[in-house]
């Protein structure tokens, strides 16, 4: 389990937050998944300029796991995208209406979509630490 998790867990604010406050939150998660994917645009420019001088030199099998991950994580943070877009209307109606859903049932989807995001970013900041290590041994190589 990682420690963001058991964080969240012990604090328990997600019982005790108030919609106002989910909202904010949720806000806030699409506002970093916005940056995640202009950084995934960025790190896809730096594959797309660096990575070729690699293949010269290395199996195209070595760099297919980590072309598919970061496949994977693009459309990961697609689905988030979507996801909290979902859930923040959700929030609103809640807002407006409290008997719009069931009060356990959507805190339960907040923790989802909270797990989901968690999972991403460190799943993220893994793949970025592999393409900047490949990369600088990349422009190592060519001085």
């Amino acid at each position: 389990m990682n420690t963001y998790k058991i964080l969240i867990e012990k604090s328990n604010y997600l019982h005790q937050s108030s919609w106002e406050e989910l909202f904010v939150i949720t806000e806030h998660w699409q506002s970093d998944i916005l940056f995640f994917k202009d950084e995934l645009r960025f790190l896809q420019g730096i594959i797309v300029e660096y990575f070729p001088q690699l293949l010269k030199h290395k199996s195209i099998i070595s760099l297919k796991p980590l072309d598919e991950h970061f496949i994977h994580l693009v459309n990961t943070a697609d689905e988030l995208t979507q996801s909290f877009e979902k859930h923040r209307r959700h929030i609103q109606e809640l807002m407006d209406d409290p008997f719009a859903y069931d009060d356990n049932k959507f805190r339960e989807e907040h923790e989802i979509l909270e797990n989901k995001f968690a999972s991403f970013v460190i799943e993220f900041q893994e793949e970025k630490k592999q393409i900047y290590r490949i990369t600088e041994k990349i422009i190592k190589h060519n001085k």
